[in-house]
This record gives C-alpha cells, sequence and structure tokens, in this order.
C-alpha cells in the first residue's frame, strides 16, 4: 500500500524530474509519481516502512522544490 502526499505548492517540472530522481535512487523507493499538475505525489516503498524514506523526502522537496512541504492525505492500493 502507498502513500499520497499534498505539496504546500505545485513543484515546477524541472524540479519535479530532479526530485522523482532523487526519491527514485532511494534503495527503499518501489515508484515515487506526481499527480498531474504536481501538486501532490504518490509513494511506494518496498518494506512498507516510510519513517526513513519521508524524513528524507523532506529535505529533497525542500531543497529541490523551493521550500514545499509535505502533507499526508491517504493510503493508496497499488
Amino acid at each position: 500500500m502507498g502513500r499520497y502526499y499534498s505539496l504546500t505548492k505545485s513543484i515546477k517540472e524541472e524540479d519535479a524530474a530532479r526530485i522523482l530522481e532523487e526519491l527514485r535512487a532511494m534503495e527503499d523507493v518501489a515508484q515515487a509519481d506526481f499527480n498531474e499538475d504536481r501538486s501532490g505525489i504518490t509513494i511506494f516503498t518496498v518494506s512498507g516502512e516510510y519513517t526513513a524514506v519521508m524524513d528524507r523526502a523532506v529535505n529533497i522537496f525542500s531543497r529541490e522544490g523551493g521550500g514545499a512541504e509535505l502533507s499526508f492525505q491517504h493510503f493508496v492500493q497499488a
């Protein structure tokens, strides 16, 4: 089961590409995809654990997304 997070602001296309590259390179990330307008992201982990992945994701979004913050919204079925 994955998780959907909304963002405090939409991410530019070039920033989204860098964010996805870093997230997908993480060992425990099985899948990461933005929604159509890049105002939210769905993340699936290999282990089902999200603490370490999201700790790092917060830093990635802050750095590459111009300070965008993440907020958990709901679970997503695979």
